[in-house]
């Protein structure tokens, strides 16, 4: 997203520097430095998101209302890597 865009996508919202702020939870000088020097896709995503009325992303909104504990998530076909870089993230069983 070009600064050009970042601040069309803020003109079209009505937002100013703060406000453009508080809808991103981000801080006002990283608003005034997107403006100067596009924003990363994050933020670009979270524009998107904002401007299609996406609320954000909650464990309970995403299963009907029913919270998810840590215990409750399952990650079959996965398997712990032994090292490797691979960050802890397990690689597909086999």
């Amino acid at each position: 997203m070009t600064g050009e865009e970042f601040m069309a996508w803020m003109a079209t919202r009505s937002l100013n520097d703060s406000s453009a702020a508080r809808a991103l939870g981000i801080s006002r000088p990283s608003i005034i430095k997107y403006k100067a020097e596009g924003a990363p896709l994050l933020v670009a995503l979270a524009c998107g998101a904002i401007s299609a009325g996406v609320p954000p992303w909650s464990a309970t909104s995403a299963i009907g209302g029913t919270p998810i504990a840590p215990g409750d998530i399952r990650m079959s076909g996965f398997r712990r890597s032994g090292g490797g870089g691979s960050g802890g993230q397990g690689e597909p069983g086999r």
